[in-house]
Parts: structure tokens; C-alpha cells; sequence
């Protein structure tokens, strides 16, 4: 499992995707459960993103194990 900070945003595609727009300047297309009141916060997400195919252009896609809100800027914990 890995992770990922960044700011999670919901997508404008008819189906309202996640995204999280990671702090290594791409964005990653979220699958699994996320929680709606985090929408615009900076989170850490854990997952996985081996194989994984999305229907977003975006830079790839995490299948979302956990969803963690960051309280600081770039240099949280």
C-alpha cells in the first residue's frame, strides 16, 4: 500500500468522480469510498494503484483504501 497528499476535488464528469490533486503535480483519479465532507481539504490517501484503469483522463488511478484529512500545508505530517 502506498500514499498520497494532495487536495481532494470532485470531478465534473456526469458520474462525479474523485480526483486528488497530489502534491507531485498530478492527478489521480480515486476509486472506493470517500468521504464527501473532505471535498476541497488536503488529505492523505492510502491505496493502491497497480493495473488500474479509469474512466477520467487523469494521470492514474488509486483504489482508495483509507482517506486521511491534513491540517498544515506542503510540510504536514
Amino acid at each position: 500500500m502506498r500514499s498520497w497528499k494532495g487536495t481532494l476535488r470532485r470531478g465534473l464528469l456526469g458520474l462525479g468522480t474523485w480526483k486528488l490533486e497530489a502534491d507531485d503535480g498530478r492527478s489521480y483519479q480515486l476509486a472506493g469510498k470517500i468521504p464527501s465532507s473532505l471535498e476541497g481539504q488536503r488529505v492523505k490517501v492510502k491505496g493502491s494503484s497497480e493495473g488500474l484503469m479509469g474512466i477520467a483522463v487523469l494521470d492514474g488511478v488509486i483504489q482508495v483504501q483509507e482517506v486521511q484529512p491534513l491540517r498544515g500545508t506542503l510540510g504536514d505530517p
